[in-house]
């Protein structure tokens, strides 16, 4: 794979500045709080990193979902997307990467803050 090549890849794999998640699941906010055992809500709710629009609106763009709206709005249709489109963009982005013999940027933002 020539260098021009791999930054047309590169370049499909991001968008409004932010790279392909392929979990964004991990920084959905929950819908209802942790419970414990006896059913009571728990004191200690898991901490959910905080991402940006730009995030939210470059994981709807992968999905070919709607960009407008409040990150509330594009919250909800990241949780009702089809997952397996982006298990299906992870592999084309690993396989690329493999044939460009370089480090993958599919996930290079993963596990950062915003």
């Amino acid at each position: 794979m020539t260098p021009e090549e791999y930054n047309i890849v590169g370049n499909k794999l991001v968008h409004y500045g932010e790279s392909f998640d392929s979990n964004p699941d991990a920084y959905l906010p929950l819908l209802h709080p942790a419970l414990t055992k006896a059913g009571r809500p728990r004191v200690r709710q898991p901490y959910v990193v905080q991402k940006s629009k730009a995030y939210w609106q470059a994981q709807c763009s992968f999905g070919n979902l709607r960009v407008t709206g409040s990150v509330g709005e594009l919250q909800t249709r990241i949780r009702t997307r089809n997952i397996a489109r982006d298990a299906q963009i992870a592999l084309e982005a690993d396989e690329a990467c493999k044939s460009a013999r370089r480090p993958c940027l599919a996930h290079s933002s993963y596990g950062q803050e915003s």
